[in-house]
């Protein structure tokens, strides 16, 4: 017979990114305690990136920030960002992209919930008042690779966790 371990884990503090008339946009939190999101955006603030025509220190990844924070503030606010800032991936995970910079993002109610929107539109369906930023990445090729979305599958069941616990 062998042992089933648990993972005990309590509520945790997300960073606040902002809060728009529509959706709060916060920084989801992976089981180990890291914030994908977050460093992503703190390495682009610093241009420390490893983006391969952008390599760090470049001036253009403080600019990628900006027009990412410009795009979650619109999101947040009930509009669509610039066409081609946003696409669908899968089961209600969408990405935010500017140059190969890619950020993920899901809705959910903070209490352990999420839609697994299967919509491929922004905004068509109905969503819950919460956007968390998950798996963040550089894109290496034309299609986003299944990697990629299984950890943005994985980061937010693991964040969704938190939520549950509580």
């Amino acid at each position: 017979m062998s042992e089933k371990t648990t993972l005990h884990l309590s509520k945790v503090s997300r960073t606040l990114i902002y809060v728009g008339t529509h959706f709060a946009i916060e920084c989801a939190i992976r089981k180990d305690g890291t914030s994908p999101a977050m460093r992503m955006l703190n390495q682009l603030a610093q241009a420390r990136v490893e983006i391969p025509d952008f390599p760090p220190p470049d001036t253009a990844q403080p600019l990628f920030l900006t027009d990412l924070m410009i795009f979650i503030k619109e999101i947040a606010d009930g509009y669509l960002p610039r066409s081609g800032a946003l696409n669908y991936l899968t089961e209600g995970v969408w990405e935010l992209k500017r140059e190969t910079i890619r950020i993920t993002f899901y809705d959910t109610d903070g209490a352990g919930n999420f839609h697994g929107h299967q919509r491929k539109s922004f905004l068509e369906d109905q969503f819950y008042p919460i956007l968390r930023l998950g798996h963040s990445f550089v894109k290496q090729s034309a299609k986003t690779s299944q990697e990629d979305i299984n950890l943005a599958l994985l980061t937010r069941k693991e964040d969704i966790d938190y939520d549950k616990a509580s």
